[in-house]
């Protein structure tokens, strides 16, 4: 983000979209530990403009973990605990939001969350 050659330009123009796979949701989801530490990344964030639509995978730390097992770089927040903590805030996070939210079942079968996907952005972009 910034307003000389970054994203920012780019969404100024006509007919151009943007996809990312973390926004200042993650930044939320992953940075926040308690209320106080929330307020201080929401905070931060906030001049940041709102996603068009927001395609958030919904998926049970469980199956998230499982999932990792095969992972070659673990990260260090690929925790139960962590990763708990990071869905919760999600929650929080996706209950009061107001943009256009896409939300999927990520417990289900890579191929159907794709296709899912797919048919989503092919209606709102075609």
């Amino acid at each position: 983000y910034n307003e000389v050659d970054g994203v920012y330009k780019l969404i100024q123009q006509d007919h151009c979209h943007v996809i990312a796979t973390r926004y200042y949701f993650s930044s939320l989801a992953y940075n926040s530990n308690n209320q106080e530490e929330f307020n201080f990344v929401y905070e931060l964030n906030q001049r940041f403009p709102n996603p068009d639509i927001v395609i958030y995978l919904d998926i049970s730390v469980d199956i998230a973990l499982s999932r990792l097992e095969n992972a070659v770089y673990k990260e260090v927040y690929e925790t139960k605990e962590k990763l708990q903590q990071v869905k919760k805030n999600y929650d929080k996070i996706f209950q009061s939001y107001e943009g256009d939210i896409l939300t999927i079942d990520g417990n289900n079968s890579i191929g159907k969350i794709q296709q899912e996907i797919i048919s989503y952005l092919e209606k709102q972009f075609s």
